[in-house]
């Protein structure tokens, strides 16, 4: 059995941009098919109909205008990729986004100047005609919360809100979108300078945890009855120094959290309690390389990629019962920041 993964990186070191990759389902192996030219695509995300590939730009400045954009590719038949469309997202350093499955709106957080943004979409076109929201305030971090700091936008399982992850003020905004119209609804805060970071949902969407970049911690929290499950390290005890945490996955089979240490290097594997969004520290395994800024798991949850941003590589481990393996494979890639996997029925 054949995969293809989709890698995201930034535009330093060589990199190209966008990278194609097959991958074999036995072995785990991965071995890069194409590439294509962008700046900074630093996070990717699918169409709801498996057709479209959309990419941040990464910049505070791009074509001469104020703030990043956002691409959209057709995927072709043999997975290969077309550029379609390109759109100025209105703010900073864009470096997250998600469409809604209907592949009617293209949801975009821009990290430096704290903005969420909005776009319509038309057959994979991403429609320059954007609505944008800014948040206010600020963290008791002088360095990294000065002000808001959008970065990451995800929406619930039903999408009846889309979730706004804002790494600068501590909070992690719910908003109702209906129609040509978003309204703030609730939101969830975290510990003074916890720094939230990224968001993933239990399968079942009662569920919701929380990656937080400057504390390196997981927030815990349960939708339904809006109250805070609790708080859990990612880093061993006997750590000292610089620690940063980057992203969070669900295990496919819905009972694992992994979240990365950019700092202590590794990935932190929690089991999720029963009835529950509680969890347990199962281990914290290194990712055999520096800053794995993001990961992903095979379609069948038998491998993980981890992208090791500042030491060009994605290292592949086996996956059992939440335990990572290191298989002794891996791939040199210029600063791999993002990696989305697609088997032969689209988006895993």
């Amino acid at each position: 059995m054949k995969y293809y993964a989709y890698i995201g990186t930034y535009s330093v070191r060589g990199s190209k941009g966008i990278y194609l990759a097959e991958v074999d389902g036995n072995t785990g192996e991965m071995r890069i098919l194409d590439e294509y030219e962008a700046y900074n695509p630093s996070y990717l995300a699918i169409s709801g109909d498996r057709k479209y590939l959309y990419c941040v730009l990464e910049a505070r400045e791009i074509d001469g205008r104020y703030g990043g954009a956002a691409a959209s590719y057709k995927i072709k038949e043999d997975y290969t990729l077309e550029l379609v469309s390109k759109a100025y997202t209105g703010g900073t350093d864009p470096c997250h986004l998600t469409a809604d499955k209907d592949d009617k709106r293209l949801f975009v957080a821009n990290y430096s100047d704290g903005k969420l943004t909005v776009f319509p979409l038309e057959d994979g076109v991403i429609v320059n005609k954007p609505v944008i929201v800014g948040h206010k305030g600020y963290g008791p971090n002088k360095e990294r919360q000065e002000g808001p700091h959008a970065h990451c936008v995800a929406l619930e399982k039903g999408e009846r809100r889309l979730c706004v992850v804002d790494l600068g003020i501590d909070k992690i905004i719910f908003y109702k979108i209906e129609n040509n119209s978003i309204n703030e609804d609730s939101a969830f805060v975290t510990e003074p300078g916890a720094g939230p970071r990224h968001v993933v949902f239990s399968q079942d969407g009662r569920y919701a945890w929380v990656v937080c970049e400057l504390s390196s911690e997981i927030y815990a929290f349960d939708l339904r009855s809006a109250s805070r499950v609790g708080i859990y390290k990612t880093l061993p005890d006997n750590f000292s120094g610089m620690n940063t945490c980057a992203a969070i996955r669900l295990s496919p089979d819905g009972k694992f959290i992994y979240a990365s240490n950019r700092g202590d290097d590794s990935i932190a594997v929690f089991r999720i309690k029963e009835d529950s969004a509680g969890l347990i520290l199962a281990g914290i395994y290194p990712t055999k390389g520096k800053t794995p800024r993001d990961f992903a798991f095979s379609p069948d949850g038998r491998f993980l990629y981890a992208a090791n941003q500042d030491s060009d590589s994605i290292e592949v481990f086996s996956v059992q019962d939440g335990i990572l393996e290191h298989t002794g494979k891996s791939v040199k890639i210029p600063s791999p920041t993002c990696i989305l996997f697609l088997d032969n029925n689209g988006l895993q």
